[in-house]
């Protein structure tokens, strides 16, 4: 399983796939979108 770009900590469930800036796929845990989203 992927490991979170922002946090480091395994990345299951709702983690999000996304393209960084420079084109890679990068991996974003659920915590992290959570926090995106409400701060």
């Amino acid at each position: 399983m992927n490991r979170c770009e922002k946090c480091g900590k395994q990345a299951y469930g709702n983690a999000e796939q996304r393209t960084d800036q420079y084109g890679n796929v990068i991996t974003i845990c659920a915590d992290c979108i959570r926090k995106e989203y409400w701060g």
